[in-house]
C-alpha cells in the first residue's frame, strides 16, 4: 500500500503551534548500538490526547521511556514547555510533572486499593486531610469506594487497571504516559475504562500520550494518531481524529465517521507493517 493511497481526510500535522511537548530530530540506540529511534519529530499540544501505533518492536515504548526520563536520547531535542505558573505549582506541591502507567500490573499486592492510590502522593506537599480528600476523589471517580480496603488479589483485571490508573493520576501530573495499559482486558471492560479515562483527563486537564496496538482504542481516545514506521523508527504519518469532546464512545464507535478514521489509520499501519517485513 503506497502512502498516496491513504485517505487525506484524516491526515494531520506532526507539529502543533501551541506545542507543550516537542521531539526534534531525536535519535536513540540501545546499549550495544542497535538503533531504535532516528530523527523522531513531533509535538503535542497542551491537554491533547495522542496515540502511537506502529509495527511491534519499532520503538514506541522506548519513546515513552525517553519522555519519562528513564532513558536519555543520543541526540536531538526533547522538551516540555511548562508555563511559569505550572513550574511554580509543580515546585510548590512537589508534584511529578508526569507519571507513567505500564502494561504490566504495577500495583503493590500487599497494599489495599486505598494505600496503592495514596502511594502516588507520598512526595506531595499535602496535609493528611488533603491526601484523604484526594484519595476519596480518585476512588469515587473510579467507582471503587466499596473496594477501598480490598487487596489486589480480590479484584478483577479491570479493577486492577483502574487502581493503577488512579494511582498515576492522583498526584495530578501535567502529562500521563500509558504503555498499552488495557491490552490484557476484554473488549467491554476496555471500553468502560476508556470512557473513565477520558472523563478523568478532561476533568483535570491532563495531556496524554499512549502506546497501543488496538486501532479502535487509538481512534476512540485520541485527538491525533501518530503512525510509526519500522525500526529505527520515526513518525510515518499523523491522523487527526475529528470527534468532539466529551465523547460517547458507544455512539462514536457505531458511526460511519469512526469507520472512516479506523480505515485510514489501518491502511497506514498495514503499509508500515509490510515495510517492516521487507
Amino acid at each position: 500500500m503506497k502512502m498516496t493511497e491513504i485517505s487525506q481526510e484524516h491526515v494531520g500535522s506532526v507539529s502543533q503551534p501551541d506545542a507543550f511537548v516537542q521531539f526534534k530530530d531525536v535519535c536513540y540506540s540501545y546499549p550495544g548500538g542497535t538503533p531504535a529511534l532516528k530523527d523522531a519529530n513531533f509535538s503535542i499540544g497542551r491537554g491533547e490526547v495522542v496515540a502511537m501505533v506502529g509495527p511491534s518492536g519499532c520503538g514506541k515504548s522506548t519513546l515513552l521511556s525517553l519522555l519519562a526520563g528513564l532513558r536519555r536520547p543520543d541526540s536531538g531535542t526533547l522538551k516540555i514547555n511548562f508555563s511559569d505558573e505550572e513550574r511554580r505549582f509543580l515546585a510548590k506541591a512537589s508534584t511529578p510533572p508526569l507519571t507513567m502507567v505500564f502494561q504490566t500490573n504495577t500495583v503493590f499486592p500487599w497494599m489495599s486499593v486505598e494505600k496503592n492510590i495514596r502511594f502516588g502522593l507520598r512526595t506531595a506537599k499535602l496535609s493528611t486531610a488533603e491526601k484523604d480528600e484526594r484519595v476519596s476523589t480518585m476512588l469515587q471517580m473510579g467507582g471503587l469506594e466499596q473496594f477501598r480496603n480490598s487487596l489486589p488479589h480480590q479484584l478483577s483485571g479491570g479493577m486492577l487497571r483502574r487502581v493503577a490508573l488512579l494511582a498515576g493520576i492522583a498526584p495530578m501530573p501535567k502529562i500521563l504516559l500509558l504503555d498499552e495499559p488495557f491490552s490484557a482486558l476484554d473488549e467491554p471492560t476496555r471500553v468502560i475504562l476508556h470512557q473513565d479515562l477520558l472523563e478523568i483527563i478532561r476533568k483535570f486537564g491532563i495531556t496524554c500520550l499512549f502506546v497501543t496496538h488496538d486501532i479502535a482504542e487509538a481512534v476512540s481516545l485520541s485527538d491525533r494518531v501518530l503512525v510509526f514506521g519500522k525500526r529505527p523508527t520515526s513518525v510515518r504519518n499523523v491522523h487527526d481524529i475529528r470527534f468532539e469532546r466529551p465523547r460517547d464512545l458507544i455512539s462514536m464507535r457505531t458511526s460511519s465517521e469512526f469507520d472512516d478514521a479506523y480505515g485510514a489509520v489501518w491502511r497506514d499501519l498495514w503499509a508500515a507493517i509490510e515495510e517492516a517485513k521487507a
